[in-house]
């Protein structure tokens, strides 16, 4: 063969492999569970919505389970890989044998307000009235429990406490008048102030140091995707850092996510989580996670001889 038939060949050959485009790099699924509309979620989204998490490499399937409770068990039956749920919740899994960790904090404490109806003026006035939590043993039946206590009522025998599902739900409930105050959080509790419910208790005031919510994964997830889990903090910490430095873009992403159009609301949303309640690095402090550990000891007290490392994994924002 001549010269001419394998020059054209060579040709031919690198035509064909410089048509072919380059392969994406593969992405790593990460299923994410979170548990309200609140924007202690802001960081989470604004990475998902923002690219970051793309750009790690990470396909990031949020999902919305409307209770830290059920939320906790989706991460206990593996269908979620990491969840936002409360830390007292994760910590009395673990002590029951549960394979999970907490490797992050969004928000170091309660972030919630007792909102009643207008026949309600005070705290005594609630005696034997009824107030809505999402579930039972859920960061806003945890608050609600110990807001009450410290101003002297027993919310075992005094008041009626009543599982409403969601945040939402509670809200629902306090305008058709099934019960007479609920725990809510930002945003929902300035939309009830509009309608003219009363803050009767502002829990977030009595500054209850507690991981709400919590970043919690799988000790098999760490074991098997501890890169991929290094790359999700990374993103999360860079979610938080837009969500400081870019107010239009996150506002956009919390009207998203939480259905809040009032842009008054979302200006206060906005300002109260960027600068004041979300960790600007998600490590969770030992004030927090003591809190949630006596919190759980009142029910299960060998809690308390349980050493930090059993419920707290630091690696990730060292």
């Amino acid at each position: 063969m001549n010269k001419n038939f394998w020059l054209f060949v060579r040709v031919l050959f690198v035509a064909c492999f410089a048509s072919i485009p380059a392969t994406a790099p593969a992405q790593t699924t990460l299923t994410v569970g979170y548990s309200s509309t609140s924007a202690n979620y802001a960081a989470l989204w604004v990475a998902k919505d923002g690219g970051i998490f793309d750009r790690e490499e990470i396909k990031a399937e949020l999902i919305f389970i409307p209770s830290g409770t059920l939320l906790t068990q989706a991460l206990l039956s593996g269908d979620v890989h990491v969840g936002f749920p409360n830390g007292g919740q994760v910590i009395a899994a673990i002590a029951k044998g549960a394979d999970l960790t907490m490797i992050g904090v969004a928000v170091s404490k309660m972030i919630f307000s007792l909102m009643g109806s207008p026949k309600v003026s005070t705290v005594m006035d609630l005696k034997g009235k009824k107030i809505g939590v999402t579930r039972f043993g859920s960061s806003t039946d945890v608050s609600v429990r110990y807001a009450l206590r410290k101003y002297g009522l027993n919310p075992d025998k005094e008041v009626v406490i009543m599982q409403m599902g969601s945040v939402p739900n509670i809200m629902a409930a306090l305008q058709n008048g099934a019960i007479d105050a609920g725990i809510l959080s930002p945003p929902t509790h300035w939309q009830a102030e509009k309608l003219g419910f009363k803050e009767i208790i502002n829990i977030t005031d009595l500054n209850i140091a507690y991981p709400n919510p919590a970043i919690a994964t799988s000790k098999k997830i760490i074991k098997d995707k501890e890169g991929v889990l290094r790359k999700f903090m990374r993103s999360y910490i860079a979610g938080m850092e837009r969500v400081r430095a870019d107010k239009a873009f996150t506002k956009k992403v919390l009207a998203k996510y939480t259905l809040i159009q009032d842009t008054d609301i979302l200006d206060k949303v906005y300002d109260f989580y960027a600068h004041k309640a979300l960790e600007p690095i998600p490590r969770l402090s030992a004030e927090a996670l003591r809190g949630a550990v006596e919190e759980q000891s009142q029910n299960n007290p060998k809690i308390r001889e349980m050493p930090a490392s059993a419920f707290y994994d630091d690696r990730f924002v060292r």
